[in-house]
């Protein structure tokens, strides 16, 4: 019998590093690995999810192009971190999965320090040392987000007065509006 093989790497958003490489795993267990069907113990799931939570601070969500705001100094402490978990993870499933590091190294954006001068005006260097600026790119990918967000909310309202929620159908309304008076403005 084959033992599966699961990849190890951290993805923006995911509660789960573990990602099955075969198409029937995937079936089975999800993708990324649900970590509760792999029989991990409660402490390792709370700290696996404790870390990608923390990975997720790497990201700078209010445009993912831009540099992340981790220093090096947390960038080592992560890379240790998922190291570290590496090893826990593999012990734990060790004889029912072989599991494989893919996770790159986090390092700081030698972007940062120019970044944090001036974030809205921040214009990255590509290859060619050509300047290119993320303002319109940005711009629509904000109005994207914003509109996502109104349709969310939307579908909220009439959940939360079906369930009986007031809370859910006063924060979907606030969002509503909130995000119908943003987009006015980004238009």
């Amino acid at each position: 019998m084959t033992i599966p093989i699961l990849n190890y790497w951290f993805d923006w958003g995911e509660k789960s590093p573990l990602w099955p490489k075969d198409f029937d795993l995937i079936d089975t267990l999800s993708n990324p690995a649900d970590l509760r069907k792999l029989g991990l113990s409660e402490d390792l799931i709370r700290e696996i999810e404790e870390t990608a939570a923390w990975h997720n601070t790497a990201l700078n969500w209010n445009y993912p192009p831009d540099p992340s705001p981790w220093r090096q100094e947390e960038c080592d402490r992560f890379n240790k971190k998922a190291r570290e978990l590496f090893e826990n993870i593999s012990k734990e499933l060790e004889g029912r999965f072989i599991v494989i590091y893919e996770a790159g190294e986090e390092r700081e954006d030698p972007d940062l320090d120019e970044y944090l001068k001036d974030p809205y005006n921040f214009r990255r260097k590509d290859d060619d040392s050509a300047e290119t600026t993320r303002q319109p790119e940005f711009r629509e990918w904000r109005i994207s987000r914003l509109k996502r967000l109104r349709i969310v909310c939307i579908l909220a309202v009439p959940i939360g007065l079906y369930l009986g929620l007031p809370l859910v159908w006063i924060l979907a309304i606030i969002g509503i509006v909130t995000s119908s008076i943003k987009l006015k403005k980004l238009k």
